[in-house]
C-alpha cells in the first residue's frame, strides 16, 4: 500500500491532514487522519501534527532508488541544504513549527511536517520510511524563552529517538563554540574542547549523545564557524548606525558563507565514508577589526569604533579568540570554496562600493 500526503485546502483552516490510501490498481476513498491526539495541541485543534506538501506516486517510498532526506530545522542553513537535496532528485522532508513556513516549503516541493522537536507533546510525526540522511540544524529563537539545553540537547535527543533504526546517517550541526577561547591558537578536530558559553556547552552535550553505541558509527558532527550570507552580516546594523562595538577587536573571527556550508553538508552526505567530526570554516580567520572595517567600507559607513566587552560576560562570539583549521574538510572531502574568505563573501553580499577604488 502506498500513501499520498496532502495538506488541507485553504478553506480547511489547516485543521487536519488528509491521507489517501490506495493500491496500484484502484483508488480508495480518502481517509482523514489525525496523528497522536494530545490534550495540548500546538494549533489548538487537538492534533499537533500535520503533513502537507509533496504528492508521492503509488507504492512504498523506499521501493525506488530515490533518496529520502529529513531536515529538523529548515532555517537559514537547512533551507539551502533542502534545495540542494531536492535539486539532486531526492525526496525532502522538513520540520517546522509554523504553518506559514509549511505552506512555503510545500510550494517548493518539499513535504512539510508541523511539530516541535523540543516538546514531547508536539513532536513531528514522521512517515514510516528509512531516511538516507537526517540533518539536525535547529536554531534557538531567544524570543521563545527556551534554554540552549532544551533546543540543542533535548531537541537532538528527541530527534535521535524518532529516527533510530531508520536513519542511515545523522548529521548534527554543532558549533566551534565548543572550543571556547584559546588565545588565538589554531584548532582542528583533534583539539580538546572547553566550552564557556551556554550555547557551546549545550552543543558539546548534544555531541555526546551521538557517542551512544547505536549512533557511534552512524553520525557526523559539523562544528560550524560563524555563518554569514545574504540577509545575515553580523554587526552590519550597528556599523550603519555608527554605534561602538563591544567586541574584542583584535581577536580572531572564524566564518563560513552559508552557501558553502550547505555545500559541505551535501558533499558530506554524498561521501562513501563520511568523517564523524568535521570543522566547517573557510580556514581564513580574520581579526574582528579587519572584518568589521571591511563591512563599513563596503556599505559606505564610517570605520567602526570599539569598546571593551563586559568582563563578566563569558567569552563567546564577539570575544573569543581562536583560529579554526579546515584542513580535513579540504583534504578528506576535496572541498573547494565558492567564497574562500570573508572578502569574496562580503563582495558578493554587499557589492563593491565605488569609493573603495
Amino acid at each position: 500500500m502506498g500513501f499520498r500526503v496532502q495538506g488541507p485546502s485553504r478553506r480547511d483552516s489547516r485543521l487536519r491532514t488528509q491521507v489517501e490510501q490506495w493500491n496500484p490498481f484502484r483508488l480508495a476513498n480518502p481517509v482523514a487522519v489525525h496523528h497522536h491526539n494530545q490534550p495540548e495541541c500546538i494549533c489548538g485543534t487537538g492534533c499537533p501534527i500535520h503533513f502537507w506538501g509533496t504528492t508521492f506516486g503509488g507504492g512504498s517510498l523506499n521501493q525506488t532508488a530515490t533518496k529520502n532526506w529529513l531536515i529538523y530545522g529548515c532555517g537559514y542553513l537547512g533551507e539551502r541544504v533542502a534545495s540542494r537535496w531536492s535539486a539532486d532528485g531526492g525526496r525532502v522532508f522538513v520540520t517546522t513549527r509554523h504553518f506559514g513556513k509549511a505552506d512555503q516549503f510545500a510550494e517548493r516541493g518539499w513535504t512539510a511536517i508541523v511539530g516541535d522537536i523540543t516538546r514531547e507533546q508536539a513532536l513531528p510525526a514522521l512517515p514510516e520510511i528509512t531516511f538516507d540522511g537526517v540533518l539536525f540544524a535547529i536554531g534557538r529563537d531567544p524570543s521563545t524563552g527556551q534554554t540552549h539545553e532544551e533546543v540543542f540537547v533535548e531537541g537532538c535527543r528527541n530527534a535521535l529517538a524518532q529516527v533510530v533504526g531508520r536513519c542511515r546517517q545523522f548529521y548534527y550541526v554543532s558549533s566551534t563554540g565548543v572550543y571556547g577561547d584559546t588565545q588565538g591558537d589554531w584548532l582542528n578536530e583533534q583539539s580538546p574542547i572547553a566550552p564557556a558559553t551556554p550555547g557551546g556547552k549545550a552543543c558539546a552535550e548534544a555531541e555526546q549523545l551521538l557517542q551512544d553505541p547505536y549512533w557511534q558509527f552512524r553520525h557526523s558532527v559539523l562544528r560550524m564557524a560563524g555563518l554569514y550570507g545574504p540577509g545575515r552580516v553580523p554587526r552590519r546594523n550597528e556599523i550603519e548606525a555608527g554605534l561602538p562595538l563591544a567586541v574584542s577587536a583584535d581577536g580572531y573571527l572564524n566564518l563560513v558563507h552559508v552557501d558553502d556550508a550547505a555545500r559541505v553538508v551535501a558533499t558530506l552526505a554524498a561521501a562513501a565514508v563520511p568523517p564523524p567530526l568535521l570543522c566547517v570554516s573557510d580556514g581564513q580567520p580574520v581579526p574582528r577589526r579587519e572584518y568589521l572595517s571591511e563591512i563599513a567600507r563596503r556599505i559606505g559607513a564610517p570605520l567602526p569604533s570599539f569598546v571593551e566587552p563586559d568582563v563578566d560576560v563569558p567569552r563567546g562570539r564577539g570575544t573569543a579568540n581562536k583560529r579554526i583549521s579546515n584542513a580535513m574538510l579540504r583534504q578528506r572531502l576535496q572541498f573547494q570554496f565558492l567564497y574562500p574568505s570573508y572578502r569574496e563573501g562580503l563582495a558578493a553580499i554587499l557589492g563593491t562600493n565605488t569609493e573603495l577604488g
